[in-house]
Protein backbone atom coordinates (compact mmCIF):
# COMPACT_ATOMS: atom_id res chain seq x y z
CA UNK A 1 0.00 0.00 0.00
CA UNK A 2 2.30 2.35 0.94
CA UNK A 3 4.92 1.61 -2.52
CA UNK A 4 1.25 1.94 -4.38
CA UNK A 5 0.64 5.65 -2.73
CA UNK A 6 4.77 6.78 -3.03
CA UNK A 7 4.17 5.88 -6.73
CA UNK A 8 0.64 7.93 -7.22
CA UNK A 9 1.96 10.77 -5.57
CA UNK A 10 4.81 10.93 -7.66
CA UNK A 11 3.10 10.92 -10.66
CA UNK A 12 0.79 13.80 -9.34
CA UNK A 13 4.03 16.02 -8.64
CA UNK A 14 5.03 15.77 -12.16
CA UNK A 15 1.52 16.57 -13.16
CA UNK A 16 0.72 13.25 -14.73
CA UNK A 17 -2.05 10.93 -13.89
CA UNK A 18 -2.38 7.28 -11.79
CA UNK A 19 -3.04 4.36 -14.05
CA UNK A 20 -6.53 3.87 -14.73
CA UNK A 21 -7.82 0.58 -13.70
CA UNK A 22 -7.55 -2.21 -16.37
CA UNK A 23 -10.37 -3.12 -17.82
CA UNK A 24 -11.72 -6.88 -19.37
CA UNK A 25 -13.62 -7.06 -22.19
CA UNK A 26 -16.48 -10.20 -22.17
CA UNK A 27 -18.23 -11.00 -25.26
CA UNK A 28 -21.84 -12.03 -25.80
CA UNK A 29 -23.39 -13.55 -28.73
CA UNK A 30 -27.27 -14.29 -29.50
CA UNK A 31 -28.89 -15.23 -32.64
CA UNK A 32 -31.32 -12.24 -33.63
CA UNK A 33 -31.35 -8.87 -34.81
CA UNK A 34 -29.80 -5.99 -33.47
CA UNK A 35 -33.14 -4.78 -32.91
CA UNK A 36 -34.79 -7.59 -31.27
CA UNK A 37 -35.69 -8.47 -27.42
CA UNK A 38 -32.49 -10.64 -27.17
CA UNK A 39 -30.53 -7.25 -28.06
CA UNK A 40 -32.34 -5.33 -25.47
CA UNK A 41 -31.60 -7.97 -22.79
CA UNK A 42 -27.92 -8.32 -23.94
CA UNK A 43 -27.67 -4.32 -24.00
CA UNK A 44 -29.02 -4.06 -20.52
CA UNK A 45 -26.74 -6.52 -19.00
CA UNK A 46 -23.88 -4.57 -20.33
CA UNK A 47 -25.21 -1.21 -19.19
CA UNK A 48 -25.62 -2.87 -15.78
CA UNK A 49 -22.19 -4.86 -15.90
CA UNK A 50 -20.26 -1.07 -16.95
CA UNK A 51 -22.40 0.57 -14.19
CA UNK A 52 -21.55 -1.63 -11.56
CA UNK A 53 -18.18 -2.45 -12.01
CA UNK A 54 -17.04 0.65 -12.33
CA UNK A 55 -16.35 0.25 -16.28
CA UNK A 56 -14.00 -2.60 -14.85
CA UNK A 57 -15.66 -4.47 -16.79
CA UNK A 58 -16.72 -4.39 -20.94
CA UNK A 59 -19.62 -6.75 -22.36
CA UNK A 60 -19.15 -6.47 -26.28
CA UNK A 61 -22.32 -7.51 -27.89
CA UNK A 62 -22.08 -9.74 -30.83
CA UNK A 63 -25.88 -10.12 -32.58
CA UNK A 64 -27.03 -12.34 -35.55
CA UNK A 65 -25.38 -14.86 -34.81
CA UNK A 66 -21.60 -13.51 -35.35
CA UNK A 67 -19.99 -15.90 -33.48
CA UNK A 68 -21.77 -18.53 -34.99
CA UNK A 69 -25.64 -20.74 -34.64
CA UNK A 70 -26.76 -20.93 -31.22
CA UNK A 71 -25.78 -24.91 -30.85
CA UNK A 72 -22.39 -23.58 -31.65
CA UNK A 73 -22.48 -20.73 -29.30
CA UNK A 74 -23.61 -22.82 -26.25
CA UNK A 75 -20.65 -25.51 -27.02
CA UNK A 76 -18.35 -22.51 -27.74
CA UNK A 77 -19.38 -21.84 -23.97
CA UNK A 78 -19.31 -25.45 -22.57
CA UNK A 79 -15.88 -25.22 -24.62
CA UNK A 80 -14.59 -21.93 -23.39
CA UNK A 81 -14.16 -20.40 -26.75
CA UNK A 82 -17.04 -17.97 -26.21
CA UNK A 83 -17.68 -15.79 -23.31
CA UNK A 84 -21.29 -15.61 -22.95
CA UNK A 85 -24.85 -16.24 -24.86
CA UNK A 86 -28.17 -15.32 -24.55
CA UNK A 87 -29.88 -18.45 -26.23
CA UNK A 88 -33.31 -20.37 -26.48
CA UNK A 89 -33.69 -23.76 -23.80
CA UNK A 90 -34.55 -25.32 -27.04
CA UNK A 91 -31.21 -25.37 -28.21
CA UNK A 92 -29.73 -25.65 -24.10
CA UNK A 93 -31.74 -29.20 -24.29
CA UNK A 94 -29.76 -30.98 -26.37
CA UNK A 95 -26.85 -30.40 -24.33
CA UNK A 96 -28.55 -30.28 -20.63
CA UNK A 97 -31.33 -33.39 -21.11
CA UNK A 98 -33.21 -32.32 -17.58
CA UNK A 99 -34.38 -28.40 -19.19
CA UNK A 100 -36.04 -30.72 -21.96
CA UNK A 101 -39.34 -30.59 -19.84
CA UNK A 102 -39.64 -27.07 -20.68
CA UNK A 103 -40.04 -28.27 -24.58
CA UNK A 104 -43.14 -30.69 -23.82
CA UNK A 105 -45.69 -29.14 -25.97
CA UNK A 106 -48.90 -27.68 -24.21
CA UNK A 107 -47.21 -28.01 -20.83
CA UNK A 108 -48.06 -24.72 -20.05
CA UNK A 109 -51.25 -22.57 -20.17
CA UNK A 110 -49.58 -19.02 -21.32
CA UNK A 111 -46.38 -17.36 -20.09
CA UNK A 112 -47.59 -16.30 -16.30
CA UNK A 113 -47.66 -19.71 -16.10
CA UNK A 114 -44.16 -20.49 -17.06
CA UNK A 115 -42.44 -17.68 -15.72
CA UNK A 116 -44.14 -18.65 -12.70
CA UNK A 117 -42.44 -21.94 -12.75
CA UNK A 118 -38.67 -21.21 -13.89
CA UNK A 119 -39.03 -18.41 -11.09
CA UNK A 120 -39.11 -20.95 -9.02
CA UNK A 121 -37.89 -24.22 -6.80
CA UNK A 122 -38.23 -26.08 -10.46
CA UNK A 123 -36.85 -23.55 -12.24
CA UNK A 124 -33.67 -22.70 -9.90
CA UNK A 125 -33.36 -27.05 -9.77
CA UNK A 126 -32.87 -26.54 -13.80
CA UNK A 127 -30.22 -24.02 -13.38
CA UNK A 128 -28.34 -26.43 -11.04
CA UNK A 129 -28.71 -29.30 -14.17
CA UNK A 130 -26.97 -26.63 -16.34
CA UNK A 131 -24.50 -25.80 -14.29
CA UNK A 132 -23.71 -29.56 -13.87
CA UNK A 133 -22.56 -30.33 -17.22
CA UNK A 134 -20.17 -27.48 -17.87
CA UNK A 135 -21.81 -23.89 -18.18
CA UNK A 136 -22.65 -21.09 -15.57
CA UNK A 137 -25.98 -20.34 -15.84
CA UNK A 138 -26.37 -16.49 -14.72
CA UNK A 139 -30.40 -16.18 -15.11
CA UNK A 140 -33.44 -16.51 -17.05
CA UNK A 141 -34.54 -14.76 -19.87
CA UNK A 142 -37.21 -15.31 -22.42
CA UNK A 143 -38.46 -15.74 -26.30
CA UNK A 144 -42.37 -16.26 -24.96
CA UNK A 145 -44.69 -18.00 -26.41
CA UNK A 146 -45.14 -18.53 -30.23
CA UNK A 147 -46.68 -19.30 -33.09
CA UNK A 148 -47.51 -21.24 -36.16
CA UNK A 149 -46.10 -19.48 -39.20
CA UNK A 150 -47.06 -20.71 -42.64
CA UNK A 151 -47.64 -20.42 -46.17
CA UNK A 152 -50.75 -21.68 -47.36
CA UNK A 153 -52.71 -22.73 -44.15
CA UNK A 154 -53.47 -21.87 -41.04
CA UNK A 155 -52.81 -24.33 -38.20
CA UNK A 156 -56.43 -24.45 -36.49
CA UNK A 157 -55.80 -27.90 -35.69
CA UNK A 158 -53.13 -30.98 -35.10
CA UNK A 159 -54.28 -32.40 -38.39
CA UNK A 160 -53.39 -28.95 -40.51
CA UNK A 161 -49.67 -29.75 -40.27
CA UNK A 162 -49.60 -33.04 -42.13
CA UNK A 163 -47.48 -33.17 -44.94
CA UNK A 164 -45.78 -30.02 -44.06
CA UNK A 165 -42.00 -29.47 -43.33
CA UNK A 166 -41.56 -27.48 -40.33
CA UNK A 167 -38.33 -26.00 -39.48
CA UNK A 168 -37.58 -26.94 -35.41
CA UNK A 169 -34.54 -26.49 -33.17
CA UNK A 170 -32.20 -28.97 -33.07
CA UNK A 171 -33.93 -31.06 -30.49
CA UNK A 172 -35.08 -34.10 -30.42
CA UNK A 173 -38.42 -33.89 -28.40
CA UNK A 174 -39.44 -30.63 -30.86
CA UNK A 175 -38.68 -32.81 -34.07
CA UNK A 176 -40.64 -35.80 -32.24
CA UNK A 177 -43.52 -33.35 -31.37
CA UNK A 178 -44.05 -32.43 -35.00
CA UNK A 179 -43.74 -35.76 -36.44
CA UNK A 180 -46.53 -37.03 -34.27
CA UNK A 181 -48.77 -33.74 -35.68
CA UNK A 182 -47.62 -35.61 -39.37
CA UNK A 183 -44.74 -32.89 -40.14
CA UNK A 184 -41.57 -33.30 -41.43
CA UNK A 185 -39.48 -31.72 -38.80
CA UNK A 186 -36.45 -29.89 -40.43
CA UNK A 187 -33.53 -28.90 -38.45
CA UNK A 188 -32.27 -25.82 -39.45
CA UNK A 189 -29.90 -22.54 -37.56
CA UNK A 190 -31.95 -19.59 -37.07
CA UNK A 191 -30.06 -17.56 -40.15
CA UNK A 192 -31.16 -20.17 -42.62
CA UNK A 193 -34.70 -19.88 -42.28
CA UNK A 194 -35.75 -17.14 -43.83
CA UNK A 195 -34.04 -18.45 -47.11
CA UNK A 196 -35.44 -22.24 -46.27
CA UNK A 197 -38.96 -20.44 -46.75
CA UNK A 198 -38.18 -18.31 -49.47
CA UNK A 199 -37.11 -21.16 -51.57
CA UNK A 200 -40.00 -23.67 -50.07
CA UNK A 201 -37.34 -26.04 -48.68
CA UNK A 202 -39.34 -25.02 -45.22
CA UNK A 203 -43.30 -24.97 -45.37
CA UNK A 204 -43.34 -23.10 -42.67
CA UNK A 205 -41.49 -22.84 -38.87
CA UNK A 206 -42.71 -21.98 -35.03
CA UNK A 207 -41.52 -18.73 -33.93
CA UNK A 208 -42.31 -15.70 -31.55
CA UNK A 209 -43.94 -12.53 -32.78
CA UNK A 210 -41.08 -10.16 -32.32
CA UNK A 211 -38.68 -12.67 -34.26
CA UNK A 212 -41.15 -12.76 -37.00
CA UNK A 213 -41.13 -8.69 -37.27
CA UNK A 214 -37.55 -8.16 -36.96
CA UNK A 215 -36.67 -10.97 -39.97
CA UNK A 216 -39.72 -9.88 -42.14
CA UNK A 217 -40.61 -13.60 -42.29
CA UNK A 218 -44.10 -11.39 -43.24
CA UNK A 219 -42.33 -11.14 -46.89
CA UNK A 220 -42.21 -15.33 -47.36
CA UNK A 221 -45.29 -16.31 -45.23
CA UNK A 222 -49.21 -15.58 -45.15
CA UNK A 223 -50.25 -17.12 -41.57
CA UNK A 224 -49.76 -16.96 -38.26
CA UNK A 225 -51.83 -18.58 -35.79
CA UNK A 226 -51.24 -18.05 -32.01
CA UNK A 227 -51.36 -21.28 -30.13
CA UNK A 228 -49.06 -22.16 -27.02
CA UNK A 229 -47.57 -25.57 -28.22
CA UNK A 230 -44.34 -24.29 -26.82
CA UNK A 231 -43.05 -21.61 -24.24
CA UNK A 232 -39.93 -20.48 -25.22
CA UNK A 233 -37.88 -19.43 -22.20
CA UNK A 234 -34.09 -18.32 -22.79
CA UNK A 235 -31.30 -17.72 -20.44
CA UNK A 236 -27.88 -15.89 -19.64
CA UNK A 237 -25.20 -18.57 -19.68
CA UNK A 238 -21.04 -17.76 -19.19
CA UNK A 239 -18.49 -20.41 -19.73
CA UNK A 240 -17.15 -21.28 -16.83
CA UNK A 241 -13.69 -20.03 -17.65
CA UNK A 242 -14.37 -16.74 -17.96
CA UNK A 243 -16.76 -16.36 -14.08
CA UNK A 244 -13.41 -18.26 -12.82
CA UNK A 245 -12.32 -14.28 -13.46
CA UNK A 246 -14.42 -12.95 -11.31
CA UNK A 247 -14.10 -12.60 -7.64
CA UNK A 248 -17.28 -13.00 -5.45
CA UNK A 249 -18.65 -9.34 -5.32
CA UNK A 250 -18.09 -9.02 -9.83
CA UNK A 251 -20.05 -12.63 -9.81
CA UNK A 252 -22.73 -11.49 -7.50
CA UNK A 253 -22.91 -7.99 -9.78
CA UNK A 254 -23.23 -9.94 -12.97
CA UNK A 255 -25.96 -12.14 -11.71
CA UNK A 256 -28.03 -9.76 -10.52
CA UNK A 257 -27.49 -7.63 -13.78
CA UNK A 258 -28.24 -10.83 -15.91
CA UNK A 259 -31.54 -11.16 -13.55
CA UNK A 260 -32.66 -7.62 -14.35
CA UNK A 261 -31.59 -8.29 -17.80
CA UNK A 262 -34.06 -11.12 -18.28
CA UNK A 263 -36.97 -9.10 -16.89
CA UNK A 264 -35.97 -6.67 -19.70
CA UNK A 265 -36.12 -9.41 -22.43
CA UNK A 266 -39.68 -9.97 -21.01
CA UNK A 267 -40.90 -6.87 -20.98
CA UNK A 268 -39.76 -6.45 -24.23
CA UNK A 269 -41.20 -9.59 -25.88
CA UNK A 270 -44.64 -8.04 -24.09
CA UNK A 271 -44.75 -4.94 -25.90
CA UNK A 272 -43.19 -6.11 -29.05
CA UNK A 273 -45.81 -8.55 -29.45
CA UNK A 274 -48.76 -6.40 -28.87
CA UNK A 275 -47.55 -3.92 -31.66
CA UNK A 276 -46.01 -6.76 -34.03
CA UNK A 277 -49.17 -8.23 -34.81
CA UNK A 278 -50.88 -5.37 -35.76
CA UNK A 279 -47.30 -4.63 -37.79
CA UNK A 280 -47.77 -8.20 -39.44
CA UNK A 281 -51.68 -8.02 -40.17
CA UNK A 282 -50.31 -4.11 -41.87
CA UNK A 283 -48.15 -6.58 -44.06
CA UNK A 284 -50.93 -8.07 -44.96
CA UNK A 285 -50.53 -11.69 -43.19
CA UNK A 286 -53.90 -13.29 -41.30
CA UNK A 287 -53.42 -14.03 -37.69
CA UNK A 288 -55.22 -16.32 -36.02
CA UNK A 289 -56.25 -16.92 -32.31
CA UNK A 290 -58.87 -19.64 -32.46
CA UNK A 291 -57.06 -23.31 -32.42
CA UNK A 292 -58.55 -26.66 -31.36
CA UNK A 293 -56.30 -27.73 -28.25
CA UNK A 294 -58.29 -31.07 -28.58
CA UNK A 295 -56.77 -31.87 -31.57
CA UNK A 296 -53.10 -31.29 -30.93
CA UNK A 297 -53.99 -33.40 -27.37
CA UNK A 298 -54.71 -36.70 -28.80
CA UNK A 299 -52.02 -36.44 -31.54
CA UNK A 300 -49.12 -35.51 -28.87
CA UNK A 301 -50.12 -37.36 -25.89
CA UNK A 302 -47.54 -40.60 -27.88
CA UNK A 303 -45.14 -37.44 -27.57
CA UNK A 304 -45.18 -37.45 -23.19
CA UNK A 305 -45.00 -41.68 -23.53
CA UNK A 306 -42.09 -41.82 -25.28
CA UNK A 307 -40.17 -39.43 -23.20
CA UNK A 308 -41.74 -40.40 -19.60
CA UNK A 309 -38.25 -42.23 -18.90
CA UNK A 310 -36.10 -38.92 -19.46
CA UNK A 311 -38.83 -36.84 -18.37
CA UNK A 312 -40.40 -37.41 -14.60
CA UNK A 313 -44.03 -37.79 -15.20
CA UNK A 314 -44.45 -36.29 -11.60
CA UNK A 315 -42.21 -33.04 -12.70
CA UNK A 316 -44.46 -32.38 -15.23
CA UNK A 317 -47.26 -33.18 -13.14
CA UNK A 318 -46.23 -30.49 -10.31
CA UNK A 319 -45.43 -27.78 -13.25
CA UNK A 320 -49.22 -28.24 -14.56
CA UNK A 321 -50.45 -27.63 -10.87
CA UNK A 322 -49.05 -24.78 -10.53
CA UNK A 323 -50.86 -23.46 -13.76
CA UNK A 324 -54.23 -24.29 -11.99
Amino acid sequence: MLRTLSITAGLVALGLSAPASAQTTFQIGHSLSPNSHYQVGAQTFADLVAERTNGRYRIEIAPGGSLGSEREMVEGVQLGTVDMVLTSMGTVGAFVPETLVLDLPFLFNDAAHARAVIDGEIGAGLLEAVEAKGFRPLAWAENGVPGFVTRDRAIAKAEDLSGLKMRVQANELHTATFEAMGSQGVPLGFGEIYTAMQTGAIDGTYMVVPIVVTSNFWQVQSHMTMAPLFYQAAMFIMAPSAWDQLDDADRAIFVEAAREAGVATRNAVEKAEAEGLATLREHGMTIATEYDRASFDRALAPVYERFADRIDPALVEKIRQQGN
